[in-house]
């Protein structure tokens, strides 16, 4: 049987690798036709033994050899027994006429019985193999002294049995079937192998049943085999001493005289047989009319299965397209190295540049003598098309000979970033340095405007924020940022100030910045790279000085604050202990505000003194005149008390106590203090007990701090100084005051302020208490004066997430779940597998930089898009990089690929709609596996890529949707109007649809991204999906996927092109195409007007 097909002409360009149009119809036709040619009278199978192979067939190698029955084959039936003995009739190669073989002639596509292998899979499958049988889903071997088989055994790759075999019922397996040992007793059985061999091998075999191998070879050799039943295969070879086939008619009516259409699929094809070894199966050579017994059928250097899987070339015919160059001589990718060549290469002949190094494989090879597979060849650390640009010799590591290799040299070079966004300030972002490595390559620039929120709500922000990295070896850098002054607004360019987020200690440092209004660039020398930004020195200046105001006053819910000071020294000559009780006064004096009042209060042990209360800081000036020296606290603290009480009504009072040794306080004055809700902070110098101190300050809601150096001065009065001098109720027990909570938070190092409820512990409901959230204790830097602001200090909580918002990055994850909450970031955890995949190929020296982003995919798709056909369509997954990523986090393995699915709950934060992450990741795949996205068969994009994406799932809706189980008569009968609902109610239906809206979305996602990443390929994935969705909307997507699939946005060209997909394989022949060949023969003109149609008319609604 030959399957004649139509090949188009070739486009010149752009020309993509895809299977063969041959190939294509072949995975989707039947194998032999559904239907006989005529009823026959008898429903009885004809042949004892067949056997289909052309150039092989029936051979007999015993002494004594007895057959009653027919056998049949289209090869030769050669019998070499001594004594054979044939009771009916043997039909071969001689005994068929000239007028059977239509070979090279156009034929009705029908099954005849009499010369055709019959297809009774899904027979034996439905009486044998049920859910009922014992299935293996990988090779499986048994061996013993006596096996039994009593219930049917189907195994999902190969089936070994060794021994003394019973068989009581039927065994089968997808690839071969080997039974050997001692003895073999087959009743009422069937040995089944469905795309592999059988072989035979015990000492004595005797069989009632079928043995059945329609894509194999049968191998019998047994001293004596003894059968009641029939052989069937491609192949059958007897061999030993004697052997005895009796033709049984009730194994015959089992088989019957009807043939199944043949359902297998790409996962199959490592059990399907390939004699030549040229990468195509036998059964698959048979169909596209290759020859399966040589390895270039036509002739022109390349082996079939080169030409149908990488080149999509016809194996049949030296120049597929007639242009008058052979298929080998043409230079798909244009080069400048022939198909010949690439395959003797192992280059890539869509892609001009395999290794990706940015030289043409045909340049590397007969210009530079470089390796095409080697990105760099002479391991020098300087990529093969560095060493052209900076013109160096890519063959010497060292072409200069001053003893540092290529790599490690530093040149002068500047990269330059172009701002996309045209409402930003900033146009361009320079990197300018003398360092290691091409710029150019080594560098990014990427906006995290609305990603990193906490550089993004910078005050005085300028422009957008970008964070800058390099992998380039330098000692120090220039970063330039060009600014557009009509768009800085109230800003004056004299203002500009820029800053660097140190991201260890969590704080914007202002840096000594270069205004060079002239041409307009502000810039700034640098030892390193991190998120740098601009902002209005003015206004960054002017709100940390208003800060502290702006906590105690805003709103008017300011309670200012009352404190006396006591001061205890038992030796006040101590010059160290001086200096420290000077150092706490001055701090605490520092942080008072504008309202509020203190203090100093000197007692003896019967009474004492205390100065006017005042706001007036100059005026608080510490004097040891005011040291206390009387080891009983009692009466300052009561007469503290009472000072309060009596003067400072309407105030928050409390009492701040320093001294060097322990105090003992009467419960009656500390009674005084309780009730009337004045606290006592107790600051203590040197080294004593403070047990009875911090007894005193839990009663009164104080606290005890150590004050032994410096730094602990400091940090104590950090804390008690703004904290303090606040109202000191908190009512919902988060650690922050109510005065606090209502007047503001300082929350970060941006000066940034949120509002909580001082009613509530979780202002935002996302499961985290505000303290939770953000630091209760406050954070104290110097900010140095710059750009001619006086320097200030900043005072602020650090923030771990927005108390006051659930969501504080805007990623749809709650914060209490979110790895990052203060960092957009669509898919947790795809950061960090893309750092693995980073990781991964530099240990392993794989510097194309689509190697990273490749991993990430196959990764993402491993557990759900596997199989051949997957592999010939988006390439083969890398399981070391799985282990590598397992070995290292489990927790990222089993976000991605664990039982429980997590990342299967991602939702579209432009939809709302479930994002299958796997879904994307498979049809990206594709697109990078296959470079060039233009079909050799189509002047229309896709192919392949398309057809593991949008394209499949158009296919797969016609397929399974709407045209499964339907008989001609439908068909026929279907209206152009018909065809348009059809397609209409399953396009993008979010349930019973092999094309929801899920598919739409990522459909369009993944060719949206693949040509993101053409425009910006240093992002990893996790970047390029970040940066997508930020800047998206649904729109949008739509839009530029309609672009990105045709060219422009004309609705005739979307319409043309889903044609091409939707019109069966006979007219466009696709790799991968989904539809069966029963649905190919239902298609008719009208469901290809009115699918294509709906198609264009659902994308076009949704993109405007």
């Amino acid at each position: 049987m030959e399957v004649k097909v139509m090949i188009k002409q070739k486009t010149k360009s752009r020309l993509k690798r895809t299977l063969s149009g041959v190939l294509a119809l072949a995975m989707t036709a039947s194998v032999a036709a559904v239907m006989p040619a005529a009823a026959e009278e008898t429903a009885k199978y004809p042949y004892a033994v067949f056997a289909a192979d052309n150039d092989a067939g029936i051979t007999i190698n015993t002494d004594n050899f007895t057959l009653n029955g027919s056998a049949y084959t289209k090869g030769v039936f050669g019998a070499t027994a001594q004594y054979p003995n044939i009771n009916g009739t043997v039909t071969d190669i001689d005994d068929i006429t000239d007028e059977d073989n239509t070979e090279g002639e156009e034929t009705e596509d029908v099954f005849d019985v009499s010369c055709d292998m019959i297809l009774i899979h899904t027979k034996l499958a439905d009486k044998y193999f049920t859910e009922n049988c014992d299935t293996y889903n990988e090779d499986y071997t048994y061996s013993d002294m006596n096996i039994n088989i009593n219930n049917s055994v189907y195994v999902m790759g190969r089936l070994s049995l060794d021994g003394n075999i019973s068989l009581n019922n039927a065994v089968g397996a997808v690839s071969d079937v080997d039974l050997t040992g001692g003895n073999l007793n087959g009743n009422n059985t069937v040995i089944y192998s469905k795309f592999g061999d059988i072989d035979i091998t015990n000492s004595q075999a005797t069989v009632n049943g079928l043995i059945y191998a329609p894509f194999g070879t049968v191998t019998i050799d047994c001293d004596n085999f003894n059968m009641n039943g029939l052989i069937i295969a491609q192949n059958v070879v007897i061999d030993g001493y004697g052997a005895n086939i009796n033709y049984s008619s009730s194994w015959a009516e089992l088989v019957g005289t009807e043939s199944e259409e043949l359902s297998w699929t790409f996962d199959d094809w490592q059990y399907l047989a390939d004699t030549d070894e040229d990468g195509l199966p036998n059964l698959i050579e048979k169909e596209i009319g290759s020859d399966p017994y040589n390895p270039d059928t036509d002739g022109d250097g390349l082996p079939d299965g080169y030409e149908a899987l990488t080149l999509g070339t016809d194996p049949t015919k030296p120049d597929t397209d007639d242009n008058g160059v052979l298929d080998c001589d043409e230079d798909f990718d244009e080069d400048g190295l022939t198909n010949l060549q690439e395959y003797e290469q192992g280059t890539e002949p869509y892609n001009e540049d395999t290794d990706g190094d940015g030289l043409k494989d045909g340049e590397e090879i007969n210009t530079y003598g470089t390796d095409p597979l080697k990105v760099d060849t002479d391991d020098d650390g300087l990529d093969d098309g560095d060493e052209i640009y900076f013109e160096t010799d890519p063959l010497n590591p060292d072409s200069d000979g001053n003893g540092i290799s290529d790599g490690d040299e530093k040149r002068s070079q500047t990269f330059i970033h172009k701002v996309e966004n045209e409402d930003c300030a900033v146009t361009e972002v320079h990197v300018t340095m003398e360092g290691t490595g091409n710029l150019q390559k080594t560098t990014t620039v990427e906006s995290i405007m609305n990603k990193d929120i906490l550089c993004s709500d910078v005050v005085g922000l300028v422009g957008e924020p970008f964070s800058i990295e390099t992998t380039s070896q330098f000692d120090t850098a220039t970063l330039t940022y060009v600014i557009d002054k009509s768009k800085l607004g109230d800003t004056e360019f004299d203002n500009l100030l820029f800053l660097w987020y140190d991201e260890e200690n969590d704080n914007f440092v202002e840096l000594d910045t270069i205004l060079d209004e002239k041409n307009s660039t502000v810039s700034v020398e640098t030892t390193h790279f991190s998120k740098y930004m601009i902002v209005d020195g003015k206004e960054w200046y002017r709100a940390w000085q208003d800060i502290y105001t702006k906590i105690n006053e805003s709103k008017g819910q300011h309670i200012p604050n009352a404190t006396v000071l006591i001061s205890k020294s038992s030796n006040i000559y101590n010059v160290n202990n001086a200096n420290r009780n000077e150092l706490i006064v001055s701090n605490i004096v520092d942080s008072m505000s504008d309202s509020d009042i203190m203090s100093f209060l000197t007692y003896q042990n019967a009474g004492g003194m205390n100065t006017d209360f005042t706001s007036v800081k100059s005026a608080l000036k510490w004097d040891p005149i005011y040291y206390s020296r009387t080891a009983n606290a009692s009466y300052g603290i009561g007469l503290a008390a009472v000072i309060l009480n009596d003067e400072a009504m309407g105030y928050n009072s409390k009492i701040i106590f320093i001294t060097d040794s322990s105090v003992s306080v009467d419960s009656r004055f500390l009674k005084l203090a309780i009730n009337n809700k004045i606290p006592i902070y107790f600051f203590c110098i040197g080294d004593f007990n403070t047990a009875a101190l911090i007894g005193y300050a839990q009663l009164t809601g104080g606290k005890v701090y150590s004050a032994k150096t410096a730094a602990e001065i400091n940090q104590s009065c950090n804390e008690i100084g703004p904290k303090t001098f606040v109202g000191e109720t908190d009512t919902d027990g988060d650690g922050f005051t109510d005065i606090e909570e209502m007047s503001g938070l300082i929350v970060s190092s941006n000066c940034k302020i949120v509002n909580t409820d001082y009613m509530k512990a979780d202002t935002d409901d996302d499961g985290l208490d505000d303290n939770e959230e953000v630091d209760v204790e406050l954070t104290k830097v110097e900010v140095p004066g710059k750009q001619g602001n006086p320097s200030t200090f900043k005072y602020y909580h650090h923030m771990w997430s927005d108390p006051s918002d659930s969501d504080t990055d805007g990623d749809r994850t709650v914060d209490s779940s979110d790895l990052n909450p203060l960092v957009y970031s669509f898919v947790p955890y795809l950061d960090i597998l893309c750092e693995y995949a980073q990781n991964y190929c530099s240990d392993n020296n794989l510097r194309n930089k689509d190697d990273e982003i490749t991993l990430v995919l196959e990764f993402l798709r491993s557990t759900k898009y596997i199989g051949t056909k997957w592999n010939i369509t988006a390439g083969n997954i890398n399981e070391n990089f799985i282990a590598y990523v397992k070995d290292n986090n489990i927790d990222v393995y089993n976000y991605f690929l664990g039982d429980d699915n997590a990342v299967e709950e991602l939702f579209d934060p432009l939809t709302n709609e479930k994002y299958d992450l796997k879904h994307l990741a498979a049809t990206m795949n594709a697109y990078f596996e296959k470079n060039d996205i233009k079909s050799i068969y189509s002047t229309y994009y896709g192919s392949m890529n398309d057809m593991a994406g949008w394209a499949g799932d158009l296919q797969q809706v016609i397929d399974q949707d709407i045209l499964y189980g339907k008989d001609q008569y439908y068909a026929h009968n279907m209206s152009i109007e018909a065809a348009y609902q059809e397609m209409s109610t399953y396009l993008g239906n979010r349930s019973n649809s092999h094309y929801g809206i899920s598919d739409v979305i990522v459909d369009a996602d993944a060719v949206n991204l693949y040509y993101e990443y053409k425009d910006n390929p240093n992002m990893d994935l996790n970047e390029l999906l970040n940066n997508y969705l930020i800047k998206m909307n649904n729109k949008q997507r739509f839009s530029d996927f309609i672009y990105n699939i045709t060219g422009s946005n004309e609705r005739s060209d979307l319409k043309i092109l889903a044609t091409s997909y939707i019109r069966p394989p006979m007219d466009f022949l696709s790799a991968g195409c989904v539809y069966s060949s029963s649905t190919c023969n239902l298609i008719t003109e009208n469901m290809i007007y009115g699918f294509a149609s709906a198609f264009c008319d659902y994308y076009f609604d949704l993109a405007n």
